[in-house]
């Protein structure tokens, strides 16, 4: 993606040490979630910070294709799957046009994804959402990184937490062994957006 131009040799440095992290995953270690914090230095120019989000956003509606989904109805499911869907073909206008109507017409989407998932619990601790579907969160803040282009390299790291985190009893939550080729993902983003070579196990 970025042909014929030098990559900073601390680029190149984060890049494969996220790289590294594949392997031990791997064989059975862990890491914790602040792994990715590298992300934000990565993702500090807002046009870069959308390519990535939209990527991960993309990759998530592939997986939410082929999930089977056990907390929902099927019509319920369904109509995640489709705002999805609407969020990320407005998503891509926007990124290919930057009109203003495309701008609004992102807005759109994103309210209604949030809306899809808006219900709040009162806790102890002050009030929860309710999110029964990670994948359409995850393209609702892949949409809101790019609407706050000055906050675009902390919803960026927010969206590759997401994608990435995983919970297991016998690890807890983090980046976990069930996390490798989420990490993989994220890794073969950068790799290719800065035209680095890399051998990764």
């Amino acid at each position: 993606m970025q042909a014929n131009k030098k990559v900073p040799a601390d680029v190149k440095r984060k890049v494969r040490k996220l790289a590294e992290m594949i392997h031990e995953l791997r064989i059975g270690n862990q890491f914790n979630i602040t792994k990715l914090t590298t992300i934000k230095s990565l993702c500090k120019e807002p046009e870069v910070a959308f390519s990535f989000v939209l990527y991960l956003a993309q990759l998530t509606q592939e997986k939410m294709n082929k999930l089977e989904q056990k907390h929902l109805s099927d019509e319920r499911w369904l109509i995640h799957k489709e705002k999805v869907t609407q969020g990320i073909c407005q998503l891509k206008k926007y990124l290919e046009s930057s009109k203003a109507q495309d701008r609004e017409n992102l807005r759109v989407a994103w309210r209604e994804l949030k809306e899809l998932q808006n219900d709040h619990h009162d806790q102890k601790w002050g009030s929860v959402r309710i999110i029964d579907s990670s994948e359409t969160l995850l393209v609702e803040n892949a949409l809101e990184c790019v609407l706050n282009p000055e906050q675009s390299s902390f919803w960026s790291y927010h969206v590759a937490r997401q994608y990435a985190e995983r919970y297991n009893p016998a690890y807890g939550t983090g980046l976990i062994p069930e996390s490798a080729p989420l990490v993989e993902d994220i890794v073969n983003f950068w790799a290719e957006w800065y035209g680095i070579s890399l051998t990764v196990e």
